[in-house]
């Protein structure tokens, strides 16, 4: 239920982007070790600034690379 939130959330913030699905498995990581709020402001921070476009194709491949 809390990955849930986080995303349509996110979803809310960041329209244009949308949602892909391997963005779960980030969410789900941070709300291992943060409360609800913190790692939806994180789980932005990551996707809005340290991630480059390409990262948000095909699933997030980039990232699962790296």
């Amino acid at each position: 239920a809390k990955i849930r939130r986080i995303l349509r959330a996110y979803v809310r913030r960041n329209p244009v982007q949308g949602y892909i699905q391997s963005m779960n498995y980030i969410v789900g990581r941070l709300i291992q070790v943060l409360e609800e709020e913190e790692a939806f402001w994180i789980f932005v921070l990551i996707m809005e600034k340290y991630m480059p476009l390409d990262y948000m194709l095909d699933g997030l491949t980039g990232a699962m690379t790296d």
